[in-house]
């Protein structure tokens, strides 16, 4: 018991650490790159775009449906 707390403990600790998390500012492009399963990149950046962020959006490798 106290070791699968333990290994939970330090999963969730490595995962905050890891994750990036932060406002974003004004940038030349919105770079969005392939391998999304979840498919939120494209919506994410075209939420950014809209925002007005950057004014240009590159896509890499990715379908747009």
């Amino acid at each position: 018991m106290l070791l699968f707390l333990t290994n939970s403990y330090l999963i969730k600790s490595g995962y905050d650490f890891l994750a990036f998390k932060d406002n974003p500012g004004k940038a030349d492009i919105i770079i969005v790159l392939s391998g999304d399963i979840a498919g939120d990149r494209v919506p994410k950046a075209a939420e950014l775009f809209t925002a007005g962020y950057a004014d240009r959006i590159m896509v890499i490798g990715s379908k747009i449906q």
